[in-house]
């Protein structure tokens, strides 16, 4: 009877007794510290056959006990168990975590759970829902094709819903390849001329700068190209080229030319692509600017050139056309109240626009980690900041480029850690930023442009990085 009392008053005990009271190095948990998840994102997609960072962040104090580890779960069963003292964590600059190949998991909802172990309690847990989704971006090996797995991709250009080229080279030879099937395939069209930006009106009729700032123009497709040079003399026409792209007409181009100290003021020429290669306007900008690449980015008649800095007053600002080139007109980026701290700490990048609609990216200065992105909805009269560091949780770099897809989102890139998603869309004019974790750096390199045509053809482009899009 006795014995049956005491197993009893033991059943009692361990039911009853607090999990806080279990001493160190015998389990149980004592939550004292704070822990975040900080990527992925609550709520948000994860692409399936992909391998993406799995980082918390957790107190100050937490992270310098050197002897803790973090387990992950997914949907209750642990994936990982990682020290917190791992060398490998510098990779996550702040973070500790480790690289997920996400496979293997049915699409859906699940949960992803998170928790610090010291001295074998729970210290810390942080618990997230995710979305598995099959993946809507893939990348594109191009080294089959060009024999060679260290090549440099420099520019693209979106034709239509289906055709476009990619331009870049390694070593000392160069590439221009053509697909037709929405980047799926690559056919070589060129390797004689290394190039650095091209544009097409059609199939055929295209125009391109060269690495020596040269323009050429082509009438087959890219397959040969013929010098710009001044109809009188014989002699190019352009040595200093920055970028180039048609507007409405067939026999009409555009060139902009990057600003250089002790140089003329920068032009917008308007070009006439007939043989004689007739000169047929020229826009000033502004004789005292100080910076600037002068991007084109031409949505049907609408055109945008962004990245301008004005010399007396620093301010920054953009050109817009809606006369497919025509007429231009200026307008200010943002009054100085819009920009959080000074409108001279921020870099405009690339921009895009369609109708009234135009975006512009770039970064802080003061701290090139937050990228920002700025919309203008009235055809840049009035503008609103939006900082990617703000709406995400995680590292994001200076934004290099954004465009406008007709799927209803925006999308933009930026230098990002590797792993890290270096694609981020909106879908609300930048209230809420989303990103796509299919296209991450595998290595130290620029992502820094991306475009679409329609709704389901989209590129992404890095260094030696080709992301296309493969469906909603």
């Amino acid at each position: 009877m006795k014995d049956r009392i005491n197993i009893i008053t033991l059943i009692i005990w361990l039911v009853f007794i607090p999990v806080s009271c279990i001493g160190p190095g015998t389990g149980g948990e004592d939550i004292s510290y704070d822990l975040h998840i900080s990527n992925p994102l609550d709520g948000y997609e994860v692409p399936l056959g992909n391998t993406i960072a799995l980082t918390v962040e957790p107190d100050e104090e937490l992270g310098g006990l050197g002897e803790a580890q973090v387990k992950f779960f997914l949907d209750g069963t642990e994936i990982q168990t990682t020290p917190m003292d791992n060398e490998d964590i510098a990779l996550f600059r702040n973070n500790f975590g480790f690289l997920w190949n996400v496979s293997g998991i049915n699409p859906g909802s699940h949960t992803l759970k998170a928790e610090i172990i010291l001295d074998n309690r729970i210290v810390a847990r942080d618990e997230i829902r995710i979305n598995v989704v099959p993946a809507r971006w893939e990348k594109i090996d191009l080294s089959p094709i060009l024999g060679e797995s260290n090549y440099y991709i420099r520019d693209m250009y979106l034709l239509d819903e289906h055709t476009g080229w990619i331009c870049g080279y390694w070593g000392s030879s160069y590439f221009l390849l053509r697909t037709d099937d929405r980047g799926a395939t690559w056919q070589m069209v060129n390797n004689h001329l290394n190039l650095k930006r091209i544009a097409f009106y059609n199939n055929q009729i295209g125009v391109a700068i060269s690495n020596t700032d040269k323009v050429y123009k082509t009438f087959n497709g890219g397959r040969s190209y013929i010098l710009v040079t001044d109809p009188s003399s014989g002699i190019n026409l352009f040595n200093h080229a920055y970028d180039v792209a048609f507007g409405t007409s067939s026999n009409e181009y555009f060139v902009t030319t990057p600003y250089d100290l002790g140089d003329d003021p920068v032009y917008i020429y308007r070009m006439g692509l007939a043989q004689n290669n007739v000169l047929q306007s020229t826009l000033i900008v502004n004789e005292q600017i100080n910076y600037g690449t002068f991007s084109l980015r031409f949505h049907g008649r609408d055109a945008l050139i962004s990245n301008m800095e004005h010399y007396q007053n620093n301010m920054q600002y953009v050109w817009i056309s809606h006369d497919g080139g025509q007429t231009w007109n200026n307008a200010e980026i943002a009054p100085p109240e819009a920009w959080n701290g000074g409108r001279n700490n921020y870099i405009v990048n690339n921009g895009d626009i369609s109708g009234n609609l135009v975006w512009l990216c770039g970064g802080d200065t003061r701290d090139f980690l937050e990228g920002f992105a700025a919309v203008s909805t009235d055809g840049g009269h009035t503008w609103n900041i939006k900082a990617l560091a703000h709406k995400l949780s995680f590292f994001t770099g200076a934004l290099n480029d954004i465009a406008i897809a007709e799927n209803g989102r925006v999308y933009a890139v930026t230098y990002t850690s590797q792993y890290l998603p270096a694609l981020y869309y909106t879908m609300d004019n930048g209230n809420n930023w989303y990103p796509v974790y299919e296209v991450s750096q595998s290595q130290d390199e620029g992502v820094y442009k991306v475009d679409f045509k329609g709704n389901n053809f989209g590129l992404v482009i890095g260094e030696s990085m080709l992301f296309r899009y493969i469906g909603q």
